[in-house]
């Protein structure tokens, strides 16, 4: 547990307005630009406080990650809880069109769990709301032992199919409400297999979320426009 390093940060960001307190390697560039074309002295004070805010962020961070490791095997809840994040990126826009939202891990011992392990092939853009349904239809799948589909509209399942045959399973799901089911999402707990693609067939889903894909279901999935797996 470091004590130094985080009381020597603090200090220089709480002294900003005369100290320039870097964090993260990504401001360099742009510090010693300011810094080359008008001096040390003259950087902004706007660059200031921003740099000190990242500071003061950057020990909570740390400092979270620590009070977590310290109370891993206390089951009661903290009397304050500081819960410490890292940007992954942004996202198209928040819960409305006008609204802006962004994607954070959660800083915690151990390995990343939740959206922040998830991997977004050929990078197609999710929005909150994308985010939002396809947490609940994974944490639906991965409450079955079995192989489970799970097919969900705005948070809410419109069916769910358990079978040993994957086809089958789907068709179970998505008699659940076959309408709703319409530009949803489709949670899968075992590898996609090329069968349920092509019982897919035309049916509009939102997003494919599964652990993995064979080769030839992932590239059939992908040639769907504005289909997120």
């Amino acid at each position: 547990i470091d004590i130094g390093g985080p009381a020597m940060v603090r200090a220089a960001a709480k002294n900003h307005a005369g100290v320039i307190v870097l964090v993260d390697p990504t401001d360099y560039d742009a510090v010693l630009a300011e810094i080359e074309s008008v001096g040390a002295g003259a950087v902004s004070a706007e660059t200031r406080r921003r740099l000190a805010a990242k500071a003061f962020g950057h020990v909570a961070a740390y400092d979270s990650l620590v009070a977590q490791y310290l109370r891993v095997d206390d089951h009661e809840f903290p009397h304050r809880l500081a819960i410490g994040g890292e940007l992954l990126h942004n996202v198209r826009y928040g819960e409305n069109p006008h609204q802006r939202a962004a994607v954070y891990k959660l800083l915690a011992p151990g390995p990343v769990v939740g959206v922040g392990s998830w991997h977004v092939h050929d990078d197609r853009e999710m929005s909150y709301n994308n985010y939002l349904d396809a947490t609940a239809a994974w944490g639906c799948a991965q409450d079955f032992a079995g192989q489970t589909v799970v097919i969900v509209k705005h948070t809410l399942p419109c069916g769910v199919g358990a079978s040993d045959d994957q086809v089958e399973a789907y068709h179970r799901a998505l008699a659940g409400d076959p309408v709703s089911a319409f530009g949803g999402i489709c949670a899968v707990n075992r590898v996609v297999t090329s069968a349920m693609v092509g019982a897919i067939g035309k049916h509009r889903f939102d997003i494919v979320i599964a652990p993995g894909y064979e080769d030839a279901a992932l590239a059939s999935l992908l040639k769907r426009k504005n289909l997120r797996v």
